[in-house]
């Protein structure tokens, strides 16, 4: 989860240097608000037959196909694992048309990911390949 969120900072740091260099306004909050959301969920491994804990990011969305990277928790056999994920929205509250706070945050996701496991330096000799099928259910926006 530490790299992930090195990650997320570089991301915003990448985002900040072009309106300081061009000479445009310095705004945090527009910045945080072109970062795609923060999908958390669970992923099924079919290799070793676990749950994990699932959170990624958008990458890119094709028609209803949305495709996502990040992070898997660990599991026996793979441990921290870095995983793509091919996924459908299949509800959204917000959509739908309820009206509650955190409306806006519910979106149910299933998709099909792939991922290596085993990512931390001591073992990267021993990496492991890992898919399975996942769900995310909540959508946080900074």
């Amino acid at each position: 989860m530490k790299k992930f969120l090195v990650l997320l900072g570089i991301l915003v740091l990448a985002q900040l240097a072009p309106a300081k260099s061009y000479g445009g306004t310095l705004s945090l909050r527009e910045t945080l608000e072109k970062l795609p959301p923060l999908k958390q969920g669970v992923a099924y491994s079919i290799a070793d037959s676990n749950i994990n804990y699932l959170a990624t990011i958008e990458f890119a969305k094709w028609k209803f196909l949305s495709f996502e990277g990040g992070y898997a928790g660990r599991a026996e056999e793979t441990k921290d694992k870095i995983v793509g994920v091919v996924s459908t929205n299949l509800l959204s509250l917000k959509r739908f048309g309820f009206e509650f706070p955190l409306a806006d945050l519910i979106d149910l996701n299933i998709g099909l990911w792939a991922g290596v496991g085993s990512i931390n330096m001591q073992e990267i000799d021993r990496s492991e390949f890992d898919w399975g099928i996942s769900a995310t259910l909540l959508s946080v926006k900074f």
